[in-house]
């Protein structure tokens, strides 16, 4: 786990590596975080990162069902980007928590600034949510695809912020802001874009790193965001989940080199 700890928050350990149900569809849920169950059951506790918009809550439901309870996933919940008004927050909450069959959030997180930003009520939104871990409906709060600018108008600081990272989007800056302030950094997409994956997987360092270590690309592209102290959500999936969760290994100080160098200008 890392250990989240900004002023004004509670201290929260949040698990390093999870699986997302981005893109997942409904029908193939149950399925694909069955692989997943079984693939995490040496790792002890996972998180499964989840959204209204992904529109597969109630499957995500019916499977963490069948999670023993010695492996319980920490379950990240979102207020969807829709969500403007501070009284929509708290029955937001309580649907996407009857969906999951579980009666709190391990993590809520605002899933977008833009509209609160553009409405003006990210302060009042933000407060509804704290208000819900008073209520002890969720454990801690925090946010999704938020620049540093973006963060430096929430009132309090976020016990995570979740953002697209990568060898090819490392986000130094936003690392180092919240390193400096006890936030967790997750990476979701860490396999690269909706657009750059396929390029990312394949690129010839990530290859030759991979092919060195012994590792598949996916597997050396998720370590390289733990060993930079940020946790990585990867997306759930039947075909992929045992090689995925296998990280258990180290990528040597070379290495991590070469990757953190893929994002530099020729």
């Amino acid at each position: 786990t890392i250990d989240a700890a900004p002023a004004g928050q509670p201290p929260l350990a949040v698990p390093a590596f999870g699986w997302g149900l981005f893109e997942v569809a409904a029908g193939k849920t149950e399925e694909a975080l069955a692989a997943c169950r079984a693939a995490s059951q040496e790792r002890g506790c996972v998180a499964v990162d989840t959204a209204p918009t992904y529109k597969n809550e109630a499957a995500v439901g019916r499977a963490l069902a069948l999670w023993p309870a010695a492996f319980v996933p920490f379950v990240i919940v979102k207020v969807p980007k829709a969500v403007t008004d501070p009284a929509q927050v708290r029955p937001t909450l309580l649907k996407s928590l009857g969906l999951l069959g579980v009666q709190c959030a391990d993590l809520l997180l605002l899933h977008w600034p833009s509209d609160v930003v553009e409405a003006g009520t990210l302060t009042s939104v933000w407060g509804a949510m704290q208000a819900l871990v008073a209520e002890g409906l969720a454990r801690g709060v925090g946010v999704c695809n938020f620049t540093i600018g973006a963060l430096e108008l929430l009132p309090s600081p976020p016990l995570l912020v979740q953002v697209e990272r990568h060898p090819l989007l490392p986000q130094w800056e936003l690392a180092h802001y919240c390193a400096a302030r006890g936030i967790v950094l997750q990476a979701h997409m860490p396999l690269g874009g909706k657009i750059g994956a396929c390029e990312l997987l394949a690129h010839v360092t990530v290859a030759r790193v991979a092919r060195e270590c012994g590792r598949t690309a996916a597997q050396v592209l998720l370590r390289w965001n733990l060993q930079h102290g940020c946790a990585a959500i990867t997306r759930a999936g039947a075909v992929h989940a045992g090689g995925n969760g296998a990280l258990a290994f180290t990528i040597g100080a070379e290495h991590m080199h070469l990757l953190d160098g893929m994002s530099a200008p020729p």
